[in-house]
């Protein structure tokens, strides 16, 4: 992340039309920004000051911190750290999903296995980024998180899941569910909410409910996370293309 604080003189407008930004048109996004290592902290807050649109109205070195300025402030994007003291980036996700606060969610992290960023898209986290990502991608997802899209790393997802097919214990559950189960166990997945999936399905709350029900006991899971760490391992091809 060091890359941040060397390149802020170099992200003017023009630099963020280069590199396709500047075709987006966004009010003012409030950002939060929480990690324990100042120097980081410093950087990403700085960087994202010196970008279009983007307004840092707080930054936290704590999870207990990040969370009580989420709720206060209600900024359009929180940027986390994963590993944040006291309350961690995914517990304060977690939390913010329970309390169905509006303000969406990037993860950072300086490192990360497939199951992480699973269990991050189960919780309703928009965006995933490792620490060591170009400028240039913080930005990109920042904006799209902001205009509602997800910033996710299906490409590591994908390797990940083609080693865990290989593995001889791995077991086929595709035929368990039908094409429509599939795909609300994808959204389900994304940390979409009953009725989120039912708006999106074009279906009534109860029946996105009792699918889910049907879901859950056919594949032998409790709660969501397991759900997405089974829709991650076994659903049908194409699947992380969406």
């Amino acid at each position: 992340m060091a890359g941040f604080t060397l390149s802020l003189q170099a992200w003017t407008l023009r630099g963020m039309r280069a590199a396709g930004l500047g075709v987006l048109r966004v009010t003012s996004i409030d950002v939060v920004v929480a990690d324990d290592h100042p120097f980081i902290l410093r950087g990403v807050s700085d960087f994202l000051k010196s970008a279009s649109n983007i307004r840092v109205i707080d930054t936290c070195s704590d999870g207990a911190r990040a969370l009580a300025s989420i709720r206060e402030k209600k900024p359009g994007v929180a940027i986390l750290s994963a590993s944040l003291p006291k309350m961690s980036g995914l517990d304060v996700l977690m939390a913010a999903h329970r309390e169905d606060l509006s303000t969406r969610i990037i993860l950072l992290a300086g490192t990360v296995e497939a199951r992480d960023i699973v269990t991050a898209m189960a919780e309703g986290a928009h965006g995933f980024l490792l620490k060591d990502s170009h400028p240039d991608e913080l930005l990109r997802c920042v904006y799209g998180v902001a205009a509602g899209q997800k910033c996710l790393p299906f490409e590591l997802l994908k390797r990940s899941r083609e080693k865990a097919s290989n593995k001889p214990n791995h077991v086929p559950i595709e035929n368990l569910l039908t094409p429509r189960e599939w795909k609300i166990m994808a959204l389900a997945s994304e940390g979409l909410s009953n009725k989120e999936i039912a708006r999106r399905l074009k279906v009534t709350t109860g029946t996105a409910k009792v699918h889910l029900h049907h879901i859950f006991r056919k594949i032998g899971v409790r709660n969501r996370t397991s759900l997405a760490n089974m829709a991650f391992q076994y659903a049908p091809q194409g699947w992380l293309d969406r």
